[in-house]
């Protein structure tokens, strides 16, 4: 397999790069080529490359890297994060120290390289990313990897990543993915739409109940986010007038209503007398009219419901 004798001979590439030791140009060393704290920075990350420390090799020749911009240590970062098993990193190092270094590498560096980055291949994944909408940026690992325009492919290691999406007016998408497979493997995400709000503050009596759009939310006070546009408010209370009304949000506006409720309008009650009164004087004059108005009692005619005089015979 080709990983068995490119991926062991990282190390001894190093070295070459690093002392010149190439049999038959004999180029430069990187070293020679340095100078200032870049040299510095090399030197101190190749010895820490020789003691197995590469964490902190990798850190001290990405320094030298950025001072000096010398494509022949993205080779020696390559080395570093291959030996950390991230490969997809290695990959991309090897292939900007192949792209940086056209015209100054030799025809023996150059085919090393390849070979190296077709072995490494063999243990990543391609991962294809699509958002919808398209346009996201996509960062894996909290490390930035370009906006998803179009169907993306991506060389990734295996194990779980963080993924994150950000694209204006829409909802950041935060996931986890675990890659379990070399090869080519698909992950398509849908964004979600921002909703537009604004801020509404509503004050009212303590027990009254608050109503926004159909639905009890608090009583007393409220304070809340609603989508913009325009919402109904109904406050209601017992023993105590229904007061309602209509409020407009706007994108970030701050809205505040105070209502308080009236007691409810009682009924006097007057009618009533007037009711009894009336029947009270009905039934009294019903009475009165049949004491006014029946025959004459006659003699020995008792009167219904009474005893008439009793007499005795004498």
């Amino acid at each position: 397999m080709i990983m068995a004798r490119s991926v062991p001979s990282i190390a001894i590439v190093l070295f070459l790069y690093t002392y010149g030791a190439h049999a038959q140009s004999k180029p430069k060393s990187i070293g020679e080529e340095l100078s200032g704290e870049a040299y510095a920075e090399f030197e101190q990350g190749k010895d820490l490359f020789e003691h197995d420390d590469y964490v902190t090799a990798h850190a001290k020749l990405e320094r030298a890297y950025d001072l000096s911009k010398n494509p022949r240590i993205l080779w020696n970062l390559a080395a570093c994060s291959a030996k950390q098993k991230k490969y997809a990193l290695a990959i991309a190092e090897a292939d900007r120290h192949l792209l940086d270094g056209a015209g100054k590498l030799t025809q023996d560096q150059i085919d090393r390289a390849k070979l190296f980055v077709a072995g490494l291949r063999g243990l990543v994944a391609e991962a294809t990313f699509s958002v919808t909408p398209a346009g996201a940026k996509l960062s894996i690992d909290r490390t930035p990897r370009g906006l998803l325009s179009a169907p993306t492919v991506v060389l990734i290691d295996l194990g779980t990543h963080a993924i994150q999406l950000e694209k204006d007016g829409f909802e950041t998408t935060h996931t986890v993915i675990d890659v379990t497979q070399v090869g080519k493997q698909n992950y398509a995400f849908a964004l979600t739409e921002l909703v537009k709000t604004g801020h509404l503050a509503i004050h009212s009596d303590v027990d009254a109940v608050i109503e926004v759009d159909g639905k009890p939310l608090a009583k007393g006070q409220y304070e809340g986010v609603l989508p913009i546009g325009e919402h109904r408010v109904r406050i209601t209370a017992p023993d105590r007038e229904v007061r309602e009304s209509t409020v407009e949000l706007t994108e970030g506006s701050t809205k505040e209503l105070t209502l308080t409720l009236a007691p409810k309008k009682k009924d006097s009650g007057a009618w009533w007398p007037w009711v009894v009164g009336g029947a009270a004087a009905a039934v009294g004059a019903g009475i009165g009219g049949y004491f006014l108005f029946r025959p004459t009692d006659k003699i020995g005619q008792p009167i219904p419901g009474s005893i008439d005089t009793i007499r005795i015979e004498k």
